[in-house]
């Protein structure tokens, strides 16, 4: 028989389904006013005259303006904050879903009200973020079927699909993020050297009067832009809290084959979680302190 697909309560698609959406306009509206910084410094460097009208500076005022449009755009909807608090809610219920559905502290098998008491914590994660509205459908908020299936299975059971399906998972996510972001971060690292490099031989070139166009302003942009680009997306600081995680959960896994005993068990799933959860409560802390990074 295939062994049942784990599944969180629908309260947690709420959650991650607005965190991602959330990042996906932050980084957007990010990129594209990058660009249009881009844009309009290069168009400072042509002159092409119309009658009494400059085009060039007209098109970098407009370009310069959108920028700011878009830039008013995130300060006033905040997306960086749905999505730092929509991920918050998603990992808090995600770690509250397998301590639920394993046993594990503070919902042990012997809690006679634990399915009220995990929707209740389910609650009390959405009444503390302002941006993410509670589900409609207040059984959203409690156990899935297959949480509850898990629960009332033996110890075995329950610490081989622990193992397999949260501390393997996780484990692999970690490593394979952390080995992702370590390639882009070098990448990036690079290409903000090559621009650097490129402006400045530019700047040698109009110098010694071998080239006549001014490009101090187009470069000096898009390293800029490279340079806040790569601080937005947090590639090294990523790859390293990644690799820290991906080691801490490979520690976990060497221990939890001692555990027998189902006391032990619903403590050793509490400590676990908290170790899970660690990298997640960093990095909001550190996200929502920098705000719209590399904009400001």
């Amino acid at each position: 028989m295939p062994r049942q697909r784990f599944e969180y309560p629908p309260a947690f698609g709420l959650a991650d389904a607005a965190s991602i959406e959330a990042q996906a306009r932050f980084m957007r509206s990010t990129r594209v006013q990058l660009i249009l910084l881009v844009v309009a410094s290069g168009l400072g460097a042509l002159s092409i005259v119309v009658g009494r009208l400059e085009l060039p500076a007209l098109g970098a005022g407009v370009a310069f303006l959108t920028a700011a449009g878009l830039r008013f755009l995130i300060l006033r909807r905040r997306p960086h904050e749905r999505w730092y608090e929509g991920r918050a809610v998603a990992e808090s219920l995600k770690t509250s879903a397998w301590r639920y559905a394993v046993g594990g502290h503070p919902f042990p098998l012997d809690e006679t009200n634990a399915s009220e008491a995990f929707a209740a914590q389910a609650r009390e994660l959405f009444a503390a973020v302002a941006s993410i509205p509670p589900p409609r459908d207040a059984s959203s908020l409690g156990p899935s079927p297959s949480m509850e299936a898990l629960r009332v299975s033996g110890l075995e059971t329950r610490r081989e699909a622990y193992l397999r399906d949260r501390i393997e998972d996780q484990q692999a996510w970690y490593s394979t993020k952390a080995a992702w972001n370590r390639r882009r971060a070098k990448a990036w690292s690079r290409a903000v050297l090559g621009l650097q490099l490129l402006a400045a031989g530019g700047a040698f070139l109009r110098g010694f009067r071998v080239i006549e166009i001014d490009l101090f302003g187009l470069a000096g942009a898009v390293v800029a832009s490279a340079a806040a680009w790569l601080e937005t997306r947090q590639h090294a600081s990523l790859a390293s809290a990644y690799g820290v995680a991906a080691d801490e959960l490979s520690r976990i896994r060497s221990l939890l084959p001692q555990i027998t005993e189902e006391e032990a068990w619903a403590r050793f799933v509490s400590e676990s979680e908290e170790a899970i959860s660690r990298e997640h409560t960093l990095w909001k802390v550190t996200s929502s302190e920098r705000g719209p990074v590399g904009l400001a």
